[in-house]
């Protein structure tokens, strides 16, 4: 009889959301056993939601009954031999996680490193297919997009700047960024025609005069912000912001030749530990 388990707290946005499903999978299907998603942080998170039901994979949340026994072992789990709680301490890889020989295993972090789970990178990039209907607006868009060189410009806005702590800790990409990945597209890629992406697209608007005429996308919210996930995903070359939304945008990226450019100081407070790959380039 199989009695280990993996279970996974889960906090954050859609990005945040996805790296810490990708290591609980990688776990499960290692040690052949089910994964759990506790939601009991994210209930009393007013800021965010649980963004995973759109994707393509099975429902593993976790009940609440569940969800109080894992908040009250939490607290004892150094006495209980067959369990064992890891909470995330730094941002570098840490490849004796999925190493560990624990019969229940309870990860409480951000996980943000391909390095987690790109032993069954084709396994995440099918599950992480959107499920959900287009609607009509979005299909047009996604029709321009594949029909040219696209190139997603991603710009994170309202929660960095608006939350003191995050914006200490994560800060916002500069214009000069901007404008040096720019340049470094147009010496790459042929024809690029630029899509605009951010949560604060009003502001990008009025703000961002570094090309002509780009497409501005503003036909999703922060509802169904899996569009703009899908969307971007279809692109075939990348400007990120320091977000893991569009990290994921670019990773899931079918286009072979893709170039992805991230930002060299992707958290401002600490090291950024390993979450961009060594493939892409950093300015």
């Amino acid at each position: 009889m199989n009695l280990q388990l993996i279970i996974v707290k889960l906090k954050g946005g859609l990005g945040n959301q996805m790296f810490q499903y990708a290591i609980g999978k990688h776990l499960s299907l290692k040690r052949k056993c089910p994964l759990r998603l506790d939601l009991l942080y994210m209930k009393y998170d007013r800021r965010k939601k649980y963004e995973l039901d759109k994707l393509n994979i099975e429902n593993k949340k976790t009940y609440f009954l569940e969800e109080v026994f894992y908040y009250f072992i939490n607290f004892f789990h150094r006495i209980i031999p067959f369990y064992k709680f890891i909470k995330q301490k730094s941002r570098k890889f840490n490849s004796s996680i999925l190493n560990s020989h624990t019969p229940i295993l309870y990860l409480d972090g951000y996980w943000q490193s391909e390095k987690y789970f790109e032993a069954i990178s084709e396994i995440i990039k099918k599950e992480f297919r959107i499920t959900a209907r287009l609607n009509e607006e979005n299909k047009k868009m996604l029709n321009k997009i594949q029909n040219c060189n696209a190139v997603v410009i991603h710009l994170r806005r309202r929660d960095y700047i608006c939350d003191a702590q995050i914006n200490k800790k994560l800060g916002t990409c500069s214009m000069n960024y901007y404008k040096q990945a720019i340049k470094l597209i147009e010496n790459k890629v042929e024809f690029p025609k630029y899509f605009i992406f951010s949560d604060d697209i009003e502001w990008v608007k009025e703000n961002f005069e570094l090309i002509n005429n780009p497409i501005f996308v503003d036909i999703n919210t922060y509802e169904n912000g899996y569009d703009d996930l899908r969307l971007m995903k279809n692109c075939k070359h990348f400007i990120l912001a320091n977000s893991t939304f569009s990290w994921w945008a670019a990773w899931l990226s079918e286009n072979k030749h893709k170039v992805i450019i991230a930002p060299r100081n992707w958290i401002q407070s600490q090291s950024d530990g390993c979450i961009v790959p060594e493939s892409w380039i950093r300015i």
